[in-house]
């Protein structure tokens, strides 16, 4: 359901309304509503915040496509970019504050620059922000496979700066479904591109989202989707069960029992969990770069370049830091590794 501000402040404890173009200032909007003893903000302490060991870069808002299922144009408008420039200063701010991982995020990070003047693109913005100083690494937050170009791949490929971890957005893979969803594009197309992705970056990790029990889907095509997601060079993906937003074309069809698509959703996940386990397997007795996510005591978490979460016992190197470990086993839902001296 959505709420107009005037409808959520009748609401019960509803005291204040944040717009979305206002979140990045939340913090010191709840601050002014709940002072702690008349501290001025900058002294004022904020849980958490300071533990962050990678940041995260919103360079793209809104989406300009028109898909049956999605609300987000309507209440976000069109795509809109950070220009370069912006992007370039605000991630100097943050290797000078410590940060050597950045994730670049947007709604539809795929169209990123198209309303910039002069015109650019995610491409673009790759290039130019690989010239800045920081020893930073970058890594993508979801993409329209739709908006992949052969260009893009390749850049990436062959980049020391991006990390190999693709996630993209495919929703399905069956073509009725696709069209119910105004998403007009042949499921071909989404394995050709994973094949490319996968002959590019062998090590990459591949993931994507699915939405299962789309309204009208029947068992064959959810069996294409099943079987797609088995195929292909996908490592995991992330399975959302079909949920109606008022306000779009596809609320007003009739949705399928939620047993039906409770089903389905738990057969893609434990899908997912096996591909991503036979990944993992694959890493075995290899050495990748990763990022300290976390300590834990003598030891630590760390984030492959590729992806992958890895428990390492023995690690001395603070959060934040840059590290070369070899991942040593891989069991369900957890992959042990070791520091590389």
């Amino acid at each position: 359901t959505t709420l107009q501000p005037t409808d959520a402040l009748k609401l019960p404890n509803v005291k204040h309304i944040v717009s979305n173009v206002q979140k990045d200032n939340l913090v010191p909007q709840v601050l002014n509503l709940h002072p702690f003893d008349s501290e001025p903000l900058s002294r004022v302490p904020l849980p958490g915040l300071h533990r962050r060991t990678r940041a995260f870069i919103k360079v793209q808002d809104g989406c300009g496509m028109s898909c049956s299922f999605c609300i987000i144009p309507s209440v976000r408008g069109r795509s809109r970019s950070v220009p370069v420039d912006a992007v370039r200063r605000r991630l100097a701010d943050l290797a000078s504050s410590g940060f050597r991982e950045v994730i670049l995020t947007g709604i539809h990070l795929s169209s990123y620059g198209r309303d910039l003047e002069p015109r650019s693109s995610l491409l673009h913005l790759l290039r130019e922000i690989e010239d800045a100083r920081g020893g930073f690494r970058v890594r993508l937050s979801s993409l329209d496979p739709r908006l992949i170009t052969s260009e893009l791949i390749d850049h990436i490929a062959a980049s020391r700066t991006i990390r190999p971890h693709l996630h993209l957005s495919l929703q399905h893979a069956a073509p009725a479904v696709l069209r119910a969803m105004g998403r007009p594009v042949e499921p071909g197309s989404y394995q050709r591109l994973l094949d490319e992705l996968r002959r590019a970056s062998p090590d990459a990790a591949l993931g994507a989202d699915v939405i299962v029990g789309f309204p009208g889907e029947t068992e064959a095509e959810f069996e294409e989707l099943r079987a797609f997601v088995e195929t292909s060079p996908l490592t995991y993906v992330h399975a959302f069960p079909y949920s109606p937003r008022r306000g779009t074309p596809a609320a007003d069809r009739p949705t399928l029992p939620a047993a039906v698509v409770t089903a389905r959703a738990g057969a893609l996940r434990r899908l997912s969990e096996a591909k991503d386990l036979s990944f993992r397997r694959g890493l075995a007795g290899r050495d990748f770069e990763a990022v300290v996510i976390r300590r834990t005591g003598p030891g630590a978490r760390v984030l492959t370049a590729n992806g992958v979460d890895v428990v390492v016992p023995a690690c001395g190197a603070p959060e934040r830091e840059i590290v070369r470990v070899v991942v040593r086993a891989a069991h369900p839902g957890r992959t042990e590794g070791e520091a590389v001296r």
